[in-house]
């Protein structure tokens, strides 16, 4: 008898094993439920899916709501309005 080869398993996340339906209405569920539109770390840290995935999942969502632009995400938010050193909280020299 030959012996099968084992097969690396896909990494799971929360919703394996859910069939498409289900997972879009977890998804859903939960997006409305926020009081903000969801950025891709609150979707990679609740469901466990990559950042590919979550962008995907964030992408449909605008596109359900047809919104010509989406919110920033938690990476963006640290640039907007903020530039260079300033932003980080560092000082140049001779400042308190």
């Amino acid at each position: 008898m030959s012996e099968k080869k084992q097969r690396r398993s896909a990494p799971q996340h929360a919703l394996a094993g859910y069939n498409t339906t289900r997972i879009v209405m977890e998804f859903m569920r939960w997006a409305v439920e926020l009081s903000d539109f969801p950025t891709v770390e609150a979707i990679v840290r609740h469901f466990g899916v990559s950042r590919a995935t979550a962008y995907r999942w964030r992408n449909s969502l605008g596109e359900t709501y047809r919104l010509e632009t989406l919110p920033p995400n938690e990476h963006e938010l640290t640039r907007i309005g903020s530039s260079g050193a300033a932003a980080r909280g560092k000082h140049g020299a001779g400042e308190p």
